[in-house]
């Protein structure tokens, strides 16, 4: 399990690298969202991921800081879940319409949580 924490983790960093260097590829990521019931899958993977961190954290050399991560992940999907349509897609929206530099804001504290789970993982045996 901590294997699989270490590759969502680099591809956490990869993901924040891609925003910092190229934000334009979150605006896109982030309209792509807006349409339909894509919001709910956005919602839905966001709340897989924080199931996943909260059963693989007893393998990890901190789990307590996984099992918050875990927790934070799913207590955002459960709210995404909860809002309205409407509401959602214009979340997302507003996203989209974000500056540049606050894509690169945020792409470096996606890079900062993907350390820290690194770091709490532990390294794969």
């Amino acid at each position: 399990m901590r294997f699989a924490i270490w590759v969502l983790g680099v591809l956490m960093v990869v993901e924040g690298a891609l925003f910092v260097i190229k934000p334009v590829i979150y605006s896109k990521l982030a309209g792509f969202f807006t349409k339909g019931k894509l919001p709910f899958v956005g919602a839905a993977i966001k709340t897989a991921i924080g199931v996943f961190l909260l059963i693989a954290a007893r393998g990890c050399q901190k789990p307590l800081v996984i099992i918050i991560l875990g927790l934070i992940s799913c207590g955002a999907g459960f709210t995404m879940m909860g809002m309205e349509s409407g509401k959602l897609k214009k979340m997302f929206q507003w996203w989209v319409e974000r500056p540049v530099w606050a894509v690169r804001i945020m792409g470096l504290l996606a890079m900062a949580v993907a350390g820290l789970m690194l770091y709490a993982a532990g390294i794969p045996e």
